[in-house]
């Protein structure tokens, strides 16, 4: 029989597969088996039906076990395009196998498999159902878009000639964690709760008793010592709570009776031992100029708001002198002029601008309407505050001279007296940077001394001078100095 014959080529191509030991993908590739079960490295890597033509059949004889593993080596290689084609990498051929193929359903301990499919020669990732697990693993956002592999393949592959739109692929933003290198700071929010009404209208009859006021952790003693020392602060400053630095310089010259105060406060604020006499009379010249303007009707009807601002104003600080100084006459002169002082209070309530019309609109509204200008804002604040600082110190007499027994009139109390609570616009010293706080600093408008419902959400840098007075007689002296970090 000759060597050609088709009988005898088959019979030994027979014989060499009843020997091969290597996997039928292994073989056709001409590449070493690791012979691993039930697949082998390379199948693995390669994504590749690995079929050993040796392994026992699960059942029947041996000529279906052949026609089995024949039937799956030609389908492996109809169903496997890379594989079919041989696309293999020769240069790898001297690299070792690694140990495992890496998967990224590792990462979150899944059990599902991610297999990949071809579309028209393409590969198409297929996206896992379950992700909540590599997520939960990679601290991530469960609300975050999960990443799609199918994504950039479509990006890879489209083709603008073809009416395929390329579009950038956008990886999802990393949630940004809030970092708080300082401690919150505090608020007054548990100390409004546990209040009592009684505890809040501390210049109630009951509440006073004589010797208070020379305790100074007790409010209407913290009160009195504040308004006692206010002729210091301006005297030093040339600014008050209710008076801004600022408030007379968009006008010609200061007005007189302003300038008469403030140097016969300067002189009183030094005094010594040696020059008493010399600061005693600078204070009374200095109250008789101020009064001048209340002689003569014709006079203060011709008074600009400026003139019968400042005349109030200087009127009230001399007064605080005056009456709390502890000389006989200077007190009798004071009580005196204390009906002056009222009416010229009630005037400026005719001038002033009492909110009416923001005091009820919420944060965003009233941002929308700004002041005209920084000048103005000014005057009216200035307005404002003195009108109720009048009034405070007149009622505080009042309770001082009756030690308790009685009631101060409350004929002043009947209207609001409105005012702004925001130390960032008491503080601009310039028009840009007034603007700038009204449009991003936290302002509220407060009614009187009635700050319980700002004191829950402001902060201390909200505070001024002015603020932290009603704070401290509302909640007390150790409260609010805690309040301010001062401890």
């Amino acid at each position: 029989m000759s060597a050609t014959d088709p009988k005898m080529g088959g019979d030994a191509d027979a014989a060499d597969k009843s020997r091969q030991k290597s996997c039928n993908a292994c073989v056709r590739s001409k590449r070493r088996c690791d012979k691993r079960t039930p697949r082998c490295t390379r199948c693995s890597e390669k994504n590749f039906a690995c079929v050993y033509q040796n392994l026992p059949p699960a059942g029947g004889g041996p000529a279906e076990g052949a026609a089995a593993a024949k039937a799956a080596t030609v389908s492996d290689a109809q169903d496997d395009p890379l594989q079919a084609m041989d696309l293999e990498d020769g240069s790898s051929d001297h690299l070792p196998p690694p140990p495992h193929p890496f998967d990224f359903n590792t990462l979150g301990g899944s059990s599902s498999s991610t297999s990949p499919t071809y579309v028209n020669g393409t590969l198409v990732m297929d996206e896992p159902t379950d992700s909540s697990a590599t997520t939960s693993s990679l601290n991530l956002d469960p609300n975050m878009p999960n990443f799609d592999f199918n994504s950039v393949m479509d990006f890879l592959n489209a083709d603008p000639a073809q009416g395929g739109e390329m579009q950038v692929w956008e990886t999802p933003q990393f949630p940004q964690l809030s970092k708080s290198l300082a401690p919150e700071l505090p608020y007054m929010g548990s100390v409004c709760c546990g209040m009592e009404r009684d505890d809040i209208l501390c210049m109630s009859q009951g509440d006073f008793q004589p010797w208070q006021i020379h305790e100074p952790d007790s409010r209407i003693g913290y009160m009195v010592s504040y308004l006692t020392n206010m002729h210091t602060t301006f005297a030093q400053t040339k600014q008050t709570p209710f008076l801004h630095r600022h408030l007379y310089r968009g006008i010609h010259a200061t007005p007189r009776p302003l300038l008469a105060a403030y140097t016969a406060i300067s002189a009183y604020a030094g005094r010594t031992n040696a020059n008493k006499g010399w600061a005693i009379r600078a204070i009374c010249e200095g109250a008789a100029e101020v009064l001048k303007s209340a002689k003569d009707p014709a006079a203060s009807a011709a008074m600009t708001g400026h003139e019968k601002l400042a005349r109030t104003q200087a009127l009230w600080l001399l007064q605080t002198i005056r009456c709390f100084d502890g000389d006989v006459a200077m007190r009798a002169q004071g009580e005196r002029d204390m009906e002056v002082l009222k009416r010229w209070l009630k005037e400026l309530e005719g001038l002033r601008d009492n909110l009416d019309d923001v005091h009820l609109l919420d944060d965003l509204a009233l941002r929308q309407r700004p002041p005209r200008s920084w000048e103005v804002w000014v005057f009216n604040e200035c307005v404002r505050r003195t009108v109720l600082m009048g009034h405070i110190f007149t009622s505080l007499f009042e309770i001082l001279k009756a030690a308790g027994e009685s009631e101060p009139d409350v004929t002043n109390w009947l209207a609001p007296h409105r005012w702004t609570f925001s130390r960032s616009l008491w503080e601009a010293q310039s028009s840009p940077a007034f603007f700038s706080s009204w449009r991003e600093k936290p302002l509220f408008m407060v009614n009187s001394f009635f700050v319980q419902e700002v004191a829950k959400v402001a902060r201390p840098f909200d505070v001024d001078e002015f603020a932290r007075l009603f704070l401290t007689v509302n909640f007390g002296v150790e409260e609010t100095k805690h309040f301010m970090l001062e401890v």
